[in-house]
């Protein structure tokens, strides 16, 4: 059986549970081809039998919905719900805060170079590295022999720039892994090993003894 007119304005009066004004029903019920005369009949029979309500603002009307007494909440559960809702604002201005900072983190993250390419410089930087414990093996053999000072200088230049190289590479991986590896969890060795990067200590070279060694060479020019 069709709805009446009564039925579908009380429906849409109790679904949308807000005011409306005779043209707002008007507006919201057309598509169910209602006319206005009808709708206001509607009205008239359903405030006659107490269903609805309504408050004059001049030549205005405002219909209401009648609200059940049961649906009323007390003081306590007003209360309450002001609590939960405060709660949920916290709630949210916690998540929001989380959320900003994943995000700051993700920023970091696309602006570093991708792994594969630190595996690259690291690849390069221990190339750079066996060059450089090539040139100080070198360097010691001829410690205690006549060395022309053209060529000792060449040394120490070349040295001089693989330290340099040495450190830069490291600086930079070092950067970049501290900003990735803040949530990762497990042995860092195993996952260097894993992604094929090789430190200093797995090489076993060490920069400060190489330093150390040009410092020596530098010395034993001056003298």
């Amino acid at each position: 059986m069709a709805a009446t007119v009564e039925q579908q304005v009380l429906k849409h009066m109790s679904d949308t549970n807000r005011p409306f004004s005779l043209q707002l029903l008007v507006d919201a019920l057309q598509k169910f081809g209602l006319k206005k005369s009808q709708i206001q009949n509607a009205l008239d029979r359903l405030i006659d039998r107490s269903e609805i309500t309504f408050k004059e603002f001049g030549k205005s009307k405002l219909y209401f919905i009648k609200q059940d007494p049961k649906k009323v909440l007390s003081e306590e559960q007003l209360a309450d719900m002001r609590q939960k809702l405060k709660e949920l604002q916290e709630e949210r201005a916690s998540v929001e805060g989380e959320v900003a900072k994943l995000r700051a983190a993700q920023s970091r993250l696309l602006s570093l170079p991708a792994l594969a390419d630190l595996a690259r410089q690291a690849e390069e930087a221990s190339g750079q590295i066996r060059e450089l414990d090539a040139t100080a093996a070198e360097l010691q053999t001829q410690q205690k022999a006549e060395v022309p000072e053209q060529q000792l200088k060449l040394r120490q230049q070349e040295l001089t720039k693989c330290i340099i190289a040495w450190r830069k590479h490291r600086d930079i991986f070092r950067a970049a892994w501290d900003s990735i590896s803040e949530n990762i969890e497990g042995s860092t060795s195993e996952l260097f090993e894993e992604i094929g990067v090789e430190t200093d200590d797995a090489a076993g070279v060490s920069l400060r003894e190489h330093e150390q060694l040009l410092q020596r060479c530098k010395r034993a020019r001056v003298r």
